[in-house]
């Protein structure tokens, strides 16, 4: 079997709702203006033609470092466990630079963003939404305010674990302000109403542990798998390097992609974006979105308070 997944980043590869109204923002637009960014992210990161990357499928770790200069190898390898009983595997690279980079990812205190997200919920897939975002990892803290659709925008909500009964409060816009600040668990079916994950899965660092997670699987199986990297991916302005991980051949209730696409932002050595697609249904149609994130605007340790997460902010309008 084959899978396919890419990723950027220029070091280290060439070529990853309170109520119904107000958090089907949860993590990942109607609104054409959205919907135009979307694609002009996605024109300008998906890489075109085969020309511009090398493939590898079952090729030694060390081939694929030196094919891909600008990865550079982590000084231990974390290639143990998993990646240590097929480690001639083409994604053990990629797991051995996410594995080295974890820590210093998970050590970032607290960052604010742009989030890009669109999602398939039981098939169906949805419009792209675009939020403001805020995160702190200390205690795990999310503020988020919906820029679109239009018809959301404005929403706003908060979630701070071990506070609000480990709640979501929420506020909606138009005739749902009305109803005021709402109280929502985290997996409650309103919350999750039109999203993939909880409000509780959101951040760069799910984005390496879901590498991590993906990679090991498709290791650990033994699936044969087309590794592709791309330097200079851009992802708006951003200079990336992507890796990319094809799966040939369906594997339901195995492997969850046929394609899967992290971009790592050179600069800040972080994934910026992360987008799946299923298998064709036929071969004349084209691969189904599975999900697909771009952190924008990204800003590292801006020094986050509790103002931040809190709905008495002179800033919000809860």
């Amino acid at each position: 079997m084959t899978t396919q997944i890419v990723v950027h980043c220029k070091r280290c590869f060439f070529e990853k709702q309170g109520s119904r109204y107000c958090l089907t923002v949860v993590l990942p637009l109607v609104l054409i203006s959205a919907l135009m960014v979307v694609s002009a992210y996605s024109q300008n990161a998906i890489p075109q033609g085969q020309g511009q990357g090398q493939i590898y499928v079952n090729a030694r770790p060390q081939q694929a470092y030196a094919a891909a200069p600008s990865i550079t190898p982590p000084a231990q390898p974390a290639s143990n466990g998993v990646a240590a009983k097929n480690p001639n595997h083409p994604l053990v690279p990629v797991i051995d630079w996410a594995k080295a980079e974890r820590p210093r990812i998970h050590a970032i205190k607290d960052f604010s963003f742009t989030l890009i997200k669109q999602e398939s919920v039981k098939g169906k897939v949805f419009d792209p939404c675009v939020f403001d975002m805020k995160i702190r990892n200390e205690p795990f803290s999310v503020y988020l305010k919906y820029r679109a659709p239009d018809k959301k925008a404005g929403t706003e909500a908060i979630f701070v674990k071990g506070r609000n009964n480990d709640k979501i409060l929420a506020k909606g816009v138009g005739v749902l302000s009305m109803v005021g600040t709402t109280s929502l668990a985290p997996d409650n079916r309103f919350a999750m109403d039109g999203n993939k994950y909880p409000i509780t899965d959101v951040g760069i660092a799910r984005l390496v542990d879901l590498l991590i997670e993906v990679g090991e699987n498709d290791i650990q199986n033994n699936y044969e798998c087309k590794v592709q990297y791309y330097e200079n991916a851009k992802v708006g302005n951003r200079v990336c390097t992507c890796i990319e991980v094809i799966h040939p051949k369906p594997t339901p209730g195995k492997f969850p992609f046929y394609i899967a696409r992290i971009f790592i932002d050179d600069e800040l050595q972080l994934p910026i974006k992360y987008e799946s697609y299923d298998w064709p249904k036929s071969e004349k149609d084209d691969p189904r979105l599975l999900e697909a994130y771009i952190y924008s605007d990204l800003k590292l340790n801006v020094g986050l308070t509790d103002t931040d997460f809190d709905t008495k902010n002179p800033n919000y309008r809860f």
